[in-house]
Order: structure tokens, then C-alpha cells, then sequence
């Protein structure tokens, strides 16, 4: 049986440190109604549209023109933000129900 990767609703984060500018903790809230909000240390870092043009990507069009894009697979996700790190940061599903609006993340 074939692991499909996950759904672009809901919530990713990473692994970083709140304190760290070097490995910052970063996380991402997709609504269904194609509206996201990022989060950089628990922060509103930006927030825009997303496009969802196949079930491995979501392209994301930032309100402040610096716009990204998330890689989902069965094995890892990956979020390119070049505002933020320009390298591929990890992130992870996190649990929780499917948002209409994109939510904000507190953790």
C-alpha cells in the first residue's frame, strides 16, 4: 500500500528555537478557503494566498511579495520562505481538524 502525502489544510511547523536566528521555529496555518498565515517565533511573520496545483505542492503568494512554496511527500514536508532562511526548512503535520479560516498558533 502506498503512503499518500499528507493535506495541505491544517498546520506544519518545524523543529526550531524560538530564540534562534539561525534555525528559527516556524509555523504555517493553510486554511480551505486558500488563505495562510505564517508564524516565525511565535509571531505573525506574514500571511497571504496559496495555490494547491497538485497534491505535492502549494505555492504561496505573500501579502508582502515574498512568496514561497511548501513540498508535501509521504516521507517529509519541506517550506521554501526565502524571507525567511533560503534553504528548505522541514516542517511536520501537526494534528488537529482542518481549519476554514487559517488559525492562529500558539506554541
Amino acid at each position: 500500500m502506498e503512503r499518500k502525502p499528507p493535506t495541505a489544510y491544517g498546520g506544519f511547523a518545524n523543529h526550531g528555537i524560538h530564540t534562534s536566528s539561525v534555525n528559527p521555529h516556524i509555523m504555517i496555518s493553510l486554511g480551505t478557503n486558500g488563505k495562510y498565515r505564517l508564524f516565525k517565533n511565535g509571531r505573525e511573520f506574514d500571511s497571504g494566498t496559496y495555490e494547491n496545483p497538485n497534491d505535492n505542492a502549494c505555492v504561496l503568494k505573500s501579502s508582502n511579495k515574498t512568496d514561497g512554496v511548501i513540498v508535501l511527500s509521504n516521507q517529509k514536508s519541506y517550506l521554501y520562505y526565502p524571507a525567511i532562511k533560503k534553504k528548505l526548512l522541514v516542517i511536520n503535520k501537526l494534528p488537529g481538524e482542518t481549519p476554514i479560516e487559517p488559525l492562529k498558533i500558539d506554541k
